[in-house]
């Protein structure tokens, strides 16, 4: 009998085993176990997982730090169309009730969901959308810092400022980038979500941020990050000349950009 596969994300605090051990009817793709050595290849291990797994099994232990990467991983098992298990023994987050099939505040409960073989998912998979061409743009995380860049972007591009996670089966016809912004020192795990989402489905990702060194798990996942005092007139100036996304055309955006911006 073929036994699911689980990826047991969340932060590296010590609760892997005892899964294991309570669901051994159940195999587990660990990321204890992956590449460790350079971040594009933990990245790339990582994702790939989550959006292998039938089943996603995120948890939050009460009072730890919620993991950075989970988001993105719930993000990438989302546009999958896996099922999405959340224990979050905090105060639940409102995105965990759009995304996931199940959600629980304690783990023996989702437990007994597993043993019982109840679990399913409730969505379908984000259908990807081959495309070069740039017309719509979403800009999620702390976008009240770059409203000038949207006010801009808009003279060209259709924008949209968030997304309602519970409708997002159409999400690739309707963005062709995602540009996270990220200004507060408390990192926005919804934009994260995100991040995520357009890595799994092809969707290109531009990080802004005011920090100067970034999250190396987050870098993996865009394409281009802004990190300089003028990463608001760059990023302005990147997206008013991004029409067309293949290499060779945003290659040469980004020497124009290398050529306008030396310091």
């Amino acid at each position: 009998m073929k036994r699911d596969l689980i990826y047991p994300a969340g932060s590296f605090f010590g609760w892997r085993d005892e899964f294991i051990d309570k669901l051994a009817d159940f195999d587990f793709l660990d990321p204890r176990q992956h590449r460790q050595h350079a971040i594009a290849k933990l990245v790339e291990d990582d994702m790939n997982a989550a959006q292998k797994c039938p089943i996603l099994l995120a948890y939050f232990p009460k009072g730890k730090s919620r993991g950075t990467m989970t988001y993105a991983e719930i993000g990438a098992s989302r546009a999958k169309g896996n099922c999405i298990i959340t224990i979050d023994e905090n105060i639940p987050g409102p995105l965990f009730e759009k995304v996931a099939s199940h959600t629980f505040n304690n783990k023996e409960q989702a437990f007994e969901l597993l043993r019982k073989g109840e679990y399913q998912s409730k969505f379908l998979p984000i259908k990807p959308q081959p495309e070069e061409i740039c017309k719509n743009v979403l800009f999620v995380g702390d976008t009240e810092q770059i409203q000038d860049v949207i006010n801009e972007t808009r003279k060209t591009k259709t924008c949209h400022v968030g997304y309602d996670a519970t409708q997002l089966d159409n999400f690739s016809k309707g963005v062709d980038v995602t540009v996270v912004n990220l200004e507060k020192q408390k990192r926005n795990r919804e934009a994260i979500f995100y991040m995520g989402l357009s890595y799994a489905l092809d969707i290109p990702v531009i990080l802004s941020t005011k920090n100067p060194i970034v999250y190396p798990p987050l870098a993996g996942l865009a394409r281009r990050i802004f990190t300089t005092r003028r990463k608001n007139e760059i990023l302005k100036d990147y997206l008013s000349e991004l029409y067309l996304q293949n290499i060779a055309s945003e290659a040469k955006i980004m020497y124009n950009l290398f050529d306008s911006y030396k310091s």
